[in-house]
């Protein structure tokens, strides 16, 4: 299949939650990541991460299936 030009995908292999949200935080400095989408295991991990990054100053939103379809539509078309 065709690859975006625009979309860059990564993997880090981590040991622990602290290590994943340090090298997340990395690498949205380092490489200025205007737009991205990230994928938790957990509909409570998902929550969580974004709490984390709102407090750092972040503009995010969570995304998952026990949100309202209404709130879901809404998120989404912020991210477009």
């Amino acid at each position: 299949h065709a690859q975006h030009k625009q979309i860059k995908q990564i993997l880090h292999y981590v040991n622990s939650q602290t290590q994943k949200r340090q090298i997340l935080l990395q690498l949205i400095e380092e490489h200025t990541i205007m737009q991205g989408i990230i994928f938790t295991s957990t509909k409570r991990g998902a929550d969580d991460l974004a709490e984390e990054m709102k407090e750092r100053g972040y503009p995010v939103a969570s995304l998952h299936g026990d949100m309202r379809q209404s709130v879901r539509n809404r998120t989404l078309e912020q991210l477009r």
